[in-house]
């Protein structure tokens, strides 16, 4: 990242829903999104997602918050 990119916590539709990870295939719920941002232009250069695991092994992992996708019966 360059000097001039900053961080802001932010919202997300998925927020404290069950979620999967395509590319882990892990099932977790959105706990925060972490947004990088390009300062001068104000554009996000990556949405990384919080996710709490829901499988009992209590490891939080990162995945890019654009790829997630809601669990059919997660609420």
């Amino acid at each position: 990242m360059s000097p001039d990119t900053g961080v802001r916590w932010t919202g997300h539709a998925l927020m404290g829903l069950l979620v999967e990870d395509p590319a882990t295939g892990r099932v977790g719920r959105l706990a925060a999104v972490l947004e990088h941002v390009d300062r001068p232009g104000n554009r996000v250069v990556l949405a990384e997602a919080h996710v709490r695991p829901v499988d009992g092994s209590g490891i939080e992992w990162t995945a890019d918050a654009a790829k997630l996708r809601a669990v059919a019966d997660g609420s």
